[in-house]
């Protein structure tokens, strides 16, 4: 984001439409993942986040696209992290080596959630990083 976070969100719900007027299922998995989920949680609007998240998740299932699962599920993760349900969010993320999938998508998670003043940020990043 370039200081424009307005316009950062409008052409990230503009993508969305874009992507549901084409019916290719990548393409809105693009438009939410990489763009709407995470540009809702740089601006702080934590309901379009997961609003989006949710509706990612459901295309995922829908169309059974495995490899985008585990972005999807990290997104869900920091979503109700940053929410108030804490030992939620904590649920969601892996407990065990066993539980943890090839790592396809470690490098777009939101890089600039590092940030977060709250003890909950840290936590996050300490599980992320296993």
């Amino acid at each position: 984001m370039q200081g424009l976070p307005d316009q950062a969100v409008r052409t990230a719900e503009m993508s969305i439409e874009e992507a549901h007027a084409a019916g290719h299922a990548l393409s809105l998995c693009y438009a939410l993942a990489l763009a709407a989920c995470q540009v809702a949680l740089w601006v702080g609007n934590l309901a379009a986040a997961e609003h989006h998240t949710g509706m990612l998740l459901d295309h995922l299932r829908k169309h059974s696209l495995p490899l985008w699962s585990e972005l999807g599920a990290k997104l869900q993760s920091v979503v109700v992290l940053k929410g108030d349900d804490f030992d939620a969010g904590l649920r969601l993320l892996p407990v065990s080596l066993n539980e943890i999938a090839p790592r396809n998508f470690n490098f777009l998670i939101l890089p600039g959630q590092k940030r977060w003043p709250t003890p909950a940020g840290s936590a996050l990043w300490r599980a992320m990083a296993i």
